[in-house]
């Protein structure tokens, strides 16, 4: 099961990939996470890793495998952003992917 979104922006794909990567930073910072963008990058709750970054691509992807603390290893779930350009900018594409593992087949 996967949950997909995208939004159409005014910007070049570089300056969108930028404005996401800053963005996200700032925003798991005020929740207290931390945000180790770039390849191999992970993403920290305290002393606990909750993101791991699988594919880091500027300006085109990144892709994490995602999980709480709490869950076990094979219930991580992987989030993909993409940025595509299009006539006026780029579309941005984000999906959440392996909900399947967390909520079952039903």
């Amino acid at each position: 099961m996967s949950i997909r979104t995208s939004i159409d922006l005014q910007l070049e794909p570089a300056a969108a990939f930028d404005a996401f990567v800053d963005e996200l930073s700032t925003s798991l910072a005020r929740l207290g996470t931390q945000f180790e963008f770039g390849a191999g990058g992970r993403v920290m709750e305290g002393a606990d890793e909750v993101g791991r970054i699988v594919l880091w691509q500027p300006p085109e992807e990144i892709a994490l495998d995602w999980r709480a603390p709490d869950w076990q290893p094979e219930e991580a779930s992987s989030v993909r952003m993409r940025f595509e350009r299009i006539e006026d900018g780029t579309r941005v594409t984000l999906e959440h992917t392996g909900w399947n593992k967390l909520l079952g087949d039903q």
